[in-house]
C-alpha cells in the first residue's frame, strides 16, 4: 500500500477483524478514508505476501535495463545506416 505504518495498520486490523478482508476494509475506512482505503483483493494479496515473505516492507521493484544512447552509439548507428544506404545505392546503379 504505502508506508510501513499503513502496512502495519492493515495487518493489525486484518487480525483484529477475524482474518476477514471484507471486515478489514470496512474497519479501515475510518482510518484511511474512502479514497485511500485498500480493496478486499489488495488485503488478501497483502496478507498472502506477508505470510510468504514475513515482511511488511514492499518488495523492491525491478527496473529494466534502458537502452544507452551515448554519442558513440548514435555515431555507430548513423555510420551503419550510411553504409547500408551506400551499398543499396551501388546495387541500384549497377543495374
Amino acid at each position: 500500500m504505502g508506508t510501513l505504518e499503513q502496512n502495519w495498520k492493515i495487518l493489525k486490523t486484518y487480525f483484529q477483524s477475524g482474518e476477514s478482508s471484507t471486515q478489514t476494509v470496512r474497519n479501515l475506512r475510518e482510518k484511511f478514508g474512502r479514497k485511500e482505503m485498500p480493496s478486499t483483493q489488495f488485503v488478501d494479496q497483502f496478507v498472502k505476501r506477508i505470510r510468504q515473505t514475513g515482511s511488511l516492507l514492499d518488495k523492491a521493484t525491478r527496473s529494466r535495463a534502458r537502452p544507452v544512447r551515448s554519442i558513440e552509439n548514435i555515431a555507430a548507428v548513423a555510420q551503419s545506416v550510411l553504409e547500408q544506404h551506400q551499398h543499396q545505392l551501388a546495387i541500384v546503379l549497377k543495374t
